[in-house]
């Protein structure tokens, strides 16, 4: 974006890398960011930390859509500049807050991919042989009590 001056664009799509660039790329200038319309971003990874930043600078999500590639799932996320921080609970901020919401049969794949990935954390903090991560331990019983009541 260092190239663009402010308000010269309208939409600006950030794809095809990590969550921690794409939060990179928009904390070189957040005013400048802030001045563009809307961001479309795609997360190949750790989305959950890009979610969290923009959470933190008060960037509304606005809407979030999800692709199945390559036996992984990749979400797009659309987003609108704004200056009103806010919180999401673990698993908003993992999974995503709109797409948690939809009623859509790939995300109740992606719901239950998830809970399968929590009790396998579950079980492995459980059945470790040095003291368990109870930090760890009671975030991932949280996002799954949470998750129950988007799976069906």
């Amino acid at each position: 974006m260092q190239p663009l001056k402010p308000g010269e664009v309208y939409n600006v799509i950030i794809a095809g890398m990590g969550g921690e660039t794409i939060a990179q790329i928009l904390s070189y200038d957040w005013e400048k960011a802030g001045s563009f319309t809307c961001f479309v971003f795609q997360p190949m990874s750790r989305p959950g930390f890009l979610r969290k930043v923009l959470a933190h600078q008060g960037w509304e999500i606005r809407d979030e859509r999800l692709v199945w590639q390559n036996r992984r799932f990749f979400a797009m996320i659309k987003v609108v500049p704004g200056n009103i921080p806010y919180r999401l609970t673990p698993l908003e901020t993992e999974a995503g807050p709109i797409l948690l919401r939809q009623d859509d049969p790939l995300v109740q794949a992606y719901r239950q991919w998830l809970q399968k990935k929590y009790q396998r954390l579950r079980k492995s903090l459980l059945g470790s042989k040095t003291s368990p991560n109870n930090e760890l331990l009671a975030e991932t019983e949280e996002k799954l009590r949470e998750l129950e009541v988007y799976l069906r």
